[in-house]
């Protein structure tokens, strides 16, 4: 079964909050028992929650913000969440890579314009917590190349949490190839439109 963040749910449930151990003299769950999911803007923690399920709850905080409708992105919170200090882009094109600092933003802008993602299509499907620090979110990312024919393809994110905040973030897409084929295609466009103004 997958998971999304959407207008009904607020993280991916554990496993132990999907299945309800039936002990031998309890008494069954009633509908005065406290529910088993909280409803979205509230923490699905546990009382004494681990680091991993910690590092989950910022990222999916995190996502929670960047995806926000309507209204966009939730950027007071995205401050709150981040101090990203590393971003590797793995999308075939040439300034695909490693970036550090001020040039985060603008790497993860060209990426972008160039795929023609669509933000607003992006689904979350899985969040993993794995160590003291790491987050694998599962994601779909879609959007269309420069003859607006549609593209959709997996994302693997490994996010690294230090202290409450997102720290360094790789992103490994599907099909690299494609990205790269559909970056250069509306690369060239964008060029050969520059030359004609």
């Amino acid at each position: 079964m997958i998971w999304s963040i959407d207008p009904t749910w607020s993280t991916v449930p554990s496993l132990e909050q999907r299945s309800i151990v039936k002990v031998a003299g309890a008494p069954a769950p009633s509908a005065l028992d406290p529910p088993r999911f909280r409803r979205k803007g509230t923490s699905m923690l546990s009382e004494n929650p681990t680091q991993p399920e910690l590092n989950k709850e910022v990222v999916r905080r995190f996502y929670e913000a960047v995806l926000r409708v309507p209204g966009g992105p939730d950027f007071a919170t995205i401050k709150e969440l981040t101090d990203e200090q590393e971003v590797e882009l793995n999308w075939g094109h040439p300034d695909s890579g490693v970036h550090r600092g001020a040039a985060i933003g603008p790497a993860r802008h060209r990426m972008h314009e160039l795929t023609g993602l669509d933000l607003s299509a992006i689904s979350i499907d899985e969040l993993i917590a794995d160590g003291p620090t790491r987050v694998l979110v599962v994601a779909t990312n879609s959007g269309t190349d420069v003859h607006r024919n549609p593209w959709r393809m997996t994302v693997l994110e490994l996010v690294d949490v230090v202290n409450g905040k997102i720290t360094k973030k790789r992103s490994f897409y599907q099909d690299t190839a494609l990205l790269r084929d559909i970056s250069l295609e509306r690369e060239a466009a964008l060029a050969q439109k520059t030359g004609e103004a």
